[in-house]
């Protein structure tokens, strides 16, 4: 029987979906669905230019209609396509886009206490309200003479992880004391496709972690708990595991009502599935 995998792509304005042919690699079903909020999917404030958020309720609505898309699609188009042949799941996702969590792994945005609070939502990696931050973190680099940021310039960005969990400790301490995690988009969505959301047992990717947090088995722990902003130390206190495991075991269609266990890749960013995907490989004898 042919096997296929699903692949879903988390862009700035829509999730894409899309099935294709184990054997050859051929597009049998795709789909595009924008998300329904904000301004083409990006949640705004006019009175500052600075800020982006999305609705992480988004990510899973349409997540759920681009796959049910790209399966119709390929049912139209592969008589011998079955849902049960899916063997393998693969997500990206932008980035650095993180998300603050309660200790369930449910984000602060999809909460009653929060919906309304832009902060609570996700930080899309457009979103450079943290500028100061960053170029506090670069300096406290430089004046230390720690290495985290040798790898990336020597200069820490207002679109990435830290700068942005530390401006909202500054701006929005509700939601920061709120939340019992931080989680990047490129690790929620695995773990909700697979029932993975408690921060203490989800995967935590090394793409995001080495570009974004500046994680490296080099100097041991995450950088936040050692130095550069001691109240983002909790964010990782107890739940931080950053993993290089390439994929985990799910199970494709429980939230269906039919169990099957495929497998699951740990996410990661779409620039970085591009580069990978372009890069020539040796040619074997």
């Amino acid at each position: 029987m042919p096997t296929y995998t699903l692949g879903i792509d988390f862009g700035t304005n829509s999730v894409r979906a899309l099935v294709v042919d184990c054997a050859d690699g051929r597009e049998v079903g795709t789909s595009v669905v924008n998300y329904p909020s904000g301004e083409a999917g990006i949640l705004l404030d006019e009175r500052d230019p600075n800020l982006a958020r999305q609705n992480p309720g988004d990510w899973l609505w349409s997540l759920v209609e681009a796959v049910r898309g790209a399966v119709q699609d390929a049912k139209a188009d592969d008589y011998a396509f079955q849902t049960e042949a899916i063997v393998g799941i693969g997500v990206d996702t932008t980035g650095s886009t993180p998300l603050p969590v309660d200790k369930n792994g449910t984000p602060l945005g999809m909460l009653d206490a929060f919906k309304d609070d832009l902060a609570a939502h996700a930080w899309l990696w457009k979103d450079h309200t943290s500028y100061a931050e960053a170029a506090e973190i670069t300096e406290r680099a430089a004046a230390q003479g720690r290495p985290y940021l040798n790898k990336c310039g020597g200069t820490y960005s207002s679109e990435w992880f830290w700068s942005k969990i530390l401006h909202c400790a500054r701006t929005a301490p509700k939601v920061f004391e709120a939340a019992f995690s931080w989680v990047e988009c490129q690790d929620y969505i695995p773990a909700w496709l697979t029932g993975t959301t408690d921060p203490l047992i989800m995967k935590r990717g090394v793409c995001a972690a080495g570009h974004k947090a500046r994680w490296s088995r080099s100097w041991g722990p995450v950088p936040a708990t050692s130095w550069w902003a001691a109240r983002t130390r909790r964010t990782f206190r107890e739940s931080a595991v950053w993993c290089r495991v390439r994929s985990y075991r799910a199970w494709w269609g429980s939230r269906r009502g039919n169990r099957q266990l495929v497998t699951c890749s740990i996410g990661r960013y779409a620039f970085s599935a591009r580069a990978t995907a372009n890069y020539p490989l040796k040619q074997s004898n």
